[in-house]
């Protein structure tokens, strides 16, 4: 193996990528410090250079390295820590110039969209943010508007709902005028640009294909040119489940399927290598237009033209180095494309592919020329073996990623990719026959019924694999640092040795293994229960985990902020919610819970009854909607028992005040009780509970608290926990906690005793 041995460019754009990775995860302030040290470092090489002669080649390596990390260093400081430093200087409420740059989710009562902020009050910006509309509006691409807003920088650590480079969450003031304004200029040379350029022969391609497949079209459309916004989400969760979601972003197997057959069928006739590949560039500009320039494709492309490039200035390839300088290279143009987490999943996989993959393929031959009987059956076992160790290898170098990225990993994804990659294979090349075909009469409704045939076949393979009760297993764990790192390392030393004894291969899955079970002893020891809250405006959640096992009750009125809120923190614990209490139900939790199983898995929902016509028909939609996501579903009465854990249970009331809103409060205990939340509105009975409860929670939904009922009762050694400075109150003399800023997020933990 020896991935670098003689690989010269190869190893200076790992050290470009390698300190684009660490500038990234260290702040400001650290950066400076590092860039210092390189520059140090970089006087001290050059010195060596001039007195060393006899070691020179190794000094210019070394030259070149620290050379390169310098200007990774100042590439992450100039577009990356500057912007984001300018994003959470910004106040919180002003009048903004925004520009429209793209549609990400709609309903009928709002509209988010990626968009650009030009100016922020008399200031320039020129940052992406996310724009959050609660009406519906009708922006298109390229409209300029002007609007009061209310922004939050998005911290870029936890954020793993929108994009790494949108660095502010934008909301317009619905009782302010929204203006528009006419662009200045037009950048010809951004890729939004572009993406309006096309947009009008990708909605063409798009409706051609609807016209040929009709429903089936929208797994062609996913498949073919990345367009999922027709694919519904319960089909989408379930290719996550089966481990097979890659195939719905056109990545570097869609790309090297498409031009690979189309430079295959050129060599058949005989067409010159230099033309074969321009014509495969010409056709991968194409398809990138086609795709609106996703980031997968456009990273497929573009490692594709570093191997043509290689082919046309050598005789012989090396994929190796032609994937690592492809990486730096998006890297380069994409600055923020270092914490993509689809761009390393991609390389992760293409690195085990052209690396370990060809010395097992090199073994597997020397077994297929060892048999001399039965040579037929020896070929096509040996083509099993193939597709069983590409599948493999390129899991066993994304596993790590996965784990520590989404902390899940399907089960099912190895039995599952080998079934349905040949038929994707098989898949793709029928799509652009079907669409060159298919008006010509009986010839191209046959394609296009072998293709509509094939496409039901992948989706009943993907079914019955996400389907299975154990399809996707939980990995959010504290200690998945740990694996990484000790998952890494076993890889590194894989990379860098020469592979003499076969059973070295077995090193990462070894290590990984064994690190993994003693983490998980100590950690199932080590354990205990805590509860956590989080609250956002009007929003609150509180958190039940033990030992990576979540439960969460929710306490939000289920707008796009509820989702950002639950999901931004869920992925803190676990990709699983082994118990979900709705405390209410409103006509937008259907939607929330829809996007919710988009990203995660919910094992039970407890629905609260309510005989209200209203609310019978949203229960029964969200009924309907965990029926189709193989959820448990729990109907409960107000004070009904709900088991979290072995060691904790949880009662939720809800009560009718006076002006008939509904009240709610929650009551954790075990033997004792442990903590009482009130949504504010102090009911007679939540302050006989709480009373009673070492830490009585008052949130921020309902009214102020009410001192006629809080003296009733004794509070002396309850700890009273304010969410917003107003709830507490009517509790003065009390022993109360307050936050010290109405601004930003709010939280606290406890740990069960």
């Amino acid at each position: 193996m020896e991935l670098f041995k003689r690989r010269y460019l190869c190893f200076l754009a790992f050290v470009f990528l390698f300190t684009s990775v660490i500038a990234y995860n260290v702040s400001g302030l650290l950066k400076v410090i590092l860039l210092t040290v390189i520059c140090l470092l970089l006087l001290v090489a050059i010195i060596c250079l001039c007195l060393f002669h006899k070691i020179r080649f190794a000094l210019v390596i070394t030259l070149l390295s620290l050379f390169l990390a310098l200007i990774a260093m100042c590439h992450s400081l100039a577009f990356i820590t500057l912007p984001v430093n300018k994003a959470m200087s910004l106040d919180e409420r002003f009048s903004a110039q925004i520009e429209i740059i793209s549609l990400e989710y709609s309903n009928d009562s709002s509209r988010e969209y990626n968009v650009k902020l030009i100016q922020a009050g008399d200031e320039k910006a020129n940052l992406k943010a996310y724009l959050v509309c609660d009406f519906a509006a009708d922006f298109e691409y390229g409209d300029r508007i002007i609007a009061v807003v209310e922004s939050e920088a998005v911290e870029m650590g936890n954020n793993r709902s929108i994009d790494k480079d949108i660095l502010l969450i934008l909301k317009i003031d619905a009782s302010q005028p929204v203006l528009y304004d006419t662009p200045e200029n037009v950048n010809i040379f951004s890729v939004d640009w572009l993406r309006s350029q096309t947009r009008s022969l990708r909605a063409t391609f798009c409706n051609y294909i609807d016209d040929l497949f009709g429903e089936n079209g929208a797994l062609v459309k996913g498949m073919l040119i990345n367009e999922k916004s027709d694919i519904q989400s319960f089909t989408k969760a379930q290719f996550r489940r089966a481990g097979v979601s890659h195939l719905l972003a056109v990545s570097g197997l869609h790309v090297s399927l498409l031009l690979g057959a189309l430079e295959l069928l050129l060599k058949r006739f005989l067409v010159p290598k230099k033309i074969r590949i321009a014509v495969a560039i010409v056709g991968g500009s194409a398809l990138l237009a086609l795709t609106d320039f996703s980031a997968s494709a456009v990273r497929a492309v573009l490692m594709l033209f570093a191997i043509y490039l290689n082919y046309m200035l050598s005789e012989e390839s090396d994929a190796p180095t032609s994937l690592f300088v492809a990486v730096a290279l998006i890297v380069l143009i994409s600055p923020f494309s270092v914490a993509d987490i689809g761009m390393w999943l991609s390389f992760g996989a293409t690195l085990g592919l052209v690396s370990v993959y060809p010395y097992l393929d090199m073994r597997l031959n020397k077994l297929a020329k060892g048999i001399s009987r039965h040579k037929r059956l020896v070929r096509a076992g040996i083509g099993v073996l193939r597709a069983l160790l590409v599948t493999l290898v390129a899991n066993m170098f994304i596993l790590p990623l996965m784990w520590y990225f989404f902390g899940d990993f399907s089960l099912v994804s190895l039995p599952c990719n080998l079934l349905i990659s040949p038929l994707s294979a098989l898949f793709l090349p029928l799509c652009v026959i079907s669409l060159l075909l298919g008006k010509l009469g009986i010839i191209g409704t046959a394609v296009i019924f072998l293709t509509k045939t094939l496409g039901d076949l992948i989706l009943n393979t993907v079914s019955i694999f996400a389907d299975l009760r154990w399809a996707t297993v939980s990995l959010r764990f504290p200690f998945v640092s740990v694996l990484v790192i000790a998952f890494t390392l076993a890889m590194a030393v894989l990379m860098v040795i020469s592979l003499k004894r076969k059973l070295i291969i077995c090193l990462p899955t070894v290590v990984l293994v064994a690190s993994f079970s003693l983490c998980l002893c100590v950690f199932n020891l080590c354990s205990d229960t805590k509860l956590q809250y989080f609250g956002e405006r009007d929003d609150e959640i509180i958190f039940a985990e033990r030992a990576g096992k979540v439960s969460l009750c929710e306490m939000t009125d289920a707008s796009s902020a509820s989702y950002r809120l639950i999901f931004d923190n869920i992925c803190d614990y676990s990709v699983e919610i082994e118990n979900y209490i709705l405390t209410s139900v409103s006509g937008s939790h259907p939607d929330m819970l829809e996007r919710i199983y988009e990203n995660t898995v919910i094992r039970n929902l407890y629905i609260p009854l309510d005989e209200s016509q209203d609310a019978l028909t949203y229960t029964e939609r969200l009924y309907e909607i965990s029926e189709k996501y193989k959820t448990r579903v729990v109907f409960y009465h107000s004070g009904d028992e709900i088991k979290l854990f072995d060691d904790l249970c949880l009662r939720s009331f809800s009560e009718r005040r006076a002006d008939d809103e509904q009240a709610v409060f929650l009551s954790f205990y075990n033997s004792s009780r442990i903590l009482t939340y009130t949504d504010a509105s102090q009911s007679k009975a939540a302050c006989a509970i709480g009373s009673k409860s070492p830490y009585f929670l008052l949130g921020s939904h309902g009214k102020q608290s009410e001192r006629k009922y809080v003296d009733e009762y004794n509070f002396f050694g309850t700890d009273i926990i304010a969410s917003k400075r107003d709830a507490a109150v009517g509790f003065e003399g009390l022993k109360v906690y307050t936050p010290k800023s109405e601004k930003g997020k709010r939280e606290f933990a406890i740990t069960v005793e």
